[in-house]
């Protein structure tokens, strides 16, 4: 039922657990809680956007090979569910962002922002959800820190900080 109107939704752990869904327009709804086993879980409405997630990624659909041409070094875009934005992920230089902003704007009617990367975007190929420390965590998505270029991978949030060691598939 919110179809037209969905501008993002989310989920938020502080200050209290709750999933989020903003809504385009004013509208108000009111927020529901849900049986989550032995827990609520309160779904909290948020009227006042501008635009819908679909209307964010139209509008890019529809000047990406324009948008593309001006910034060649364009790494890939998403919609920020939180801001109601469009990021478009740029390798350059901080100090460039502002000159790319700029140089988009008149193209895209919607609220966006530039995302200066300082090195490409590379696609890793995600293997198993293996088990480290013993089997009592397990990991998700491969990631690269980039000042080193050390790969790694995320873990779940009960998992012990520190160096553990990830070896490949179980």
């Amino acid at each position: 039922s919110y179809r037209g109107r969905m501008a993002g939704l989310y989920i938020e752990h502080e200050p209290v657990y709750r999933i989020v869904v903003r809504l385009k327009g004013g509208q108000q709804e009111p927020s529901r809680f849900f049986d989550a086993g032995a827990q609520k879980v309160m779904v909290e409405f948020v009227p006042g956007a501008r635009h819908s997630q679909a209307e964010l990624r139209s509008a890019v659909d529809l000047k990406i090979s324009q948008i593309r041409s001006i910034l060649p070094t364009l790494q890939g875009t998403y919609t920020d569910v939180r801001t109601g934005e469009v990021v478009l992920d740029v390798l350059g230089k901080e100090n460039e962002a502002q000159k790319m902003r700029h140089s988009v704007a008149y193209l895209l009617n919607v609220p966006f922002r530039v995302r200066v990367l300082p090195m490409p975007l590379v696609r890793h190929a995600v293997r198993g959800s293996g088990a480290i420390n013993g089997g009592s965590c397990t990991t998700t998505f491969v990631v690269k820190e980039t000042a080193s270029a050390t790969t790694g991978v995320i873990t779940a949030g009960h998992c012990a900080n520190g160096n553990t060691t990830y070896a490949g598939l179980d």
